[in-house]
């Protein structure tokens, strides 16, 4: 159950006035005036009432009379009852939560929060609202907010199932794994969990580390909902993340032969097979998302990396520029059409240096762009250049075998031999070149970004 099924249920979820609303309309009815003092902006537009019944000789049923059209305001839409008063607004009508609901979409998650706390404090929010102010509050970051307003209700508002999926999530967002695996073996014990459910039990077993109990949630909701895809991802996810690829791999065939054009799991099986060792499966992989999905940056980079690492130098510099003219912006890629230009013409490095500046300037972080440049600037007898970038590059990655390698050279040639001869040292015998470093990088992260873990 994701966002749009907890929205769905709140709209079907059955619209109730609240007990204050009740008792403040019963207050009206009694011929009291402690209802007005509660909605005090509103009050002003009464009082203009009450003098004119006075001044027609109404004035023995102005109690009653004021009250009673004050009532039957708050019967009227929202949109009516609030056009005087931004607060009544907030507090009466759906307005509010149809603002707060566009400015999350926005993504302009200050001003929502400024607004949900505002009606935080309306006294006349149902049960429902009050579930619908903590959804609110969970999609702009405020966990605990949520929770408060969550527990602020019965465990069936909106529905019971509905409730668990939202403090569940809310928990596993805190951190709080055993709390949401809790939550929901509560909610089993009572009812089979939908999907949604089923695949949050999966995702915070396995966040606590109970890998085994995770694995069996996800293959009993494949076995009871053969079409889950997200069940699929997630399983992917964590037999990867364990480094059991071979079951990892039984598992996107089948999910293949059930969703045969998705492209997340198309890239997953392109990644699984190249970290299997087999190449032209992966090429042929990676060449479908690409088709599927032209804008993928890291499809584009995984099928022009995968011709590199088979010694195709020119088709890996052909599908860069593919991607560069389809208008895929990407620092990896004109990182990679560097080493092609390297690879394809060793003696002039102009065209590669152009691109590497190219991927810097798209990412000043790249830590395989900053060491290439700064071993172009090298070879070009430039050593001080050249540190600026290799210095950057090593302590953005000390493990990286071309910044430590390339820096040692570098201070080898500024006369600085204790510094090279250290980076020397802590340099490891065998490493893979940088291309296929960044191509592993990517396939692993295909998987392990395959589920919603």
């Amino acid at each position: 159950m994701k966002s749009s099924a907890i929205t769905e249920a709140l709209k079907n979820a059955p619209k109730q006035r609240s007990r204050r609303e009740l008792r403040f309309i019963g207050r009206c009815f009694s011929g009291s005036r402690a209802c007005f003092r509660s909605n005090r902006p509103v009050f002003r537009s009464f009082l203009r009432l009450e003098s004119g019944a006075r001044s027609a000789g109404l004035y023995p049923f102005r109690d009653l009379a004021v009250c009673l059209l004050f009532a039957s305001f708050l019967l009227l839409p929202g949109r009516l009852l609030g056009q005087n008063s931004s607060r009544t607004d907030v507090c009466v009508s759906g307005a509010a939560f149809k603002k707060i609901n566009g400015l999350l979409e926005s993504k302009a998650y200050r001003q929502a929060k400024a607004l949900i706390d505002e009606v935080s404090n309306c006294r006349n929010l149902t049960a429902t609202g009050r579930f619908r102010l903590g959804w609110a509050y969970a999609q702009s970051g405020d966990f605990n907010a949520a929770l408060r307003q969550f527990h602020s209700v019965g465990d069936n508002v909106p529905t019971a199932a509905v409730h668990a999926y939202a403090v569940a999530l809310v928990e596993l967002e805190l951190g709080h794994y055993d709390v949401a695996i809790k939550t929901l073996r509560a909610l089993e014990g009572h009812s089979v969990l939908d999907e949604a459910s089923a695949n949050l039990l999966g995702v915070a077993e396995a966040k606590a580390g109970n890998y085994q109990d995770a694995y069996n949630v996800f293959r009993s909701e494949i076995r009871r909902h053969p079409k889950d895809l997200t069940a699929y991802l997630n399983v992917i996810t964590l037999l990867s993340d364990a480094g059991e690829f071979s079951e990892a791999a039984n598992i996107i065939r089948g999910a293949l032969r059930v969703f045969p054009d998705n492209s997340q799991l198309v890239i997953a099986a392109g990644a699984m097979d190249q970290l299997l060792g087999k190449d032209k499966d992966a090429l042929a992989r990676f060449a479908a998302v690409v088709r599927m999905e032209p804008h993928n940056a890291d499809a584009r980079f995984l099928l022009a990396a995968t011709n590199y690492r088979m010694g195709q130098f020119g088709a890996a510099k052909e599908e860069v520029e593919k991607g560069i003219r389809d208008g895929v912006v990407s620092s990896d890629l004109y990182y990679l059409l560097a080493q092609s230009e390297l690879k394809m013409n060793s003696t002039s490095s102009s065209d590669a240096l152009a691109a590497v500046n190219r991927a810097v300037q798209l990412n000043s972080k790249s830590v395989q762009a900053l060491a290439l440049r700064g071993r172009l600037l090298l070879d070009a007898n430039r050593p001080k250049a050249a540190l600026r970038d290799l210095a950057a590059a090593h302590h953005l990655d000390p493990s990286s075998h071309d910044a430590t390698y390339n820096l040692a050279r570098c201070y080898s040639a500024l006369g600085k031999r204790e510094e090279a001869a250290r980076l020397y040292r802590n340099l490891s015998p065998h490493s893979e070149d940088s291309v296929t470093q960044l191509s592993k990088k990517k396939a692993k992260k295909a998987l392990s970004e395959a589920g919603s873990r």
